[in-house]
């Protein structure tokens, strides 16, 4: 039984790396790139294994620069700084890991 349960979380994990991935990559197509940088940020992902972790991080980089962009479009500065602002709250669970390749 604990192998089958280890097997069934490492096959959601990647299914979870391939989405991050995906998001990351293709994140002008997403709906609400804020909805998807708050869950990137929730607290359960220290849960994932390190590689995922930095899948994660490395998407969270290219949501929040797309959404700053956006909001220069729009001339929306005060979005911006309060994305800013909860963004550099946020990352630090991921500098703060001990895991090097997540840092």
């Amino acid at each position: 039984k604990q192998w089958y349960q280890r097997r069934v979380r490492d096959g959601i994990c990647e299914v979870i790396s391939a989405a991050g991935w995906l998001v990351g990559e293709f994140h002008e197509h997403l709906e609400d790139k804020e909805k998807v940088l708050r869950d990137i940020f929730s607290p359960k992902v220290l849960d994932l294994p390190p590689h995922i972790q930095t899948i994660l991080v490395q998407a969270s980089i290219k949501i929040y620069g797309s959404i700053i962009t956006d909001n220069e479009t729009l001339g929306a500065d005060e979005d911006s700084k309060a994305l800013g602002e909860f963004y550099l709250s946020k990352i630090t669970m991921f500098t703060d890991s001990n895991d090097l390749e997540v840092q």
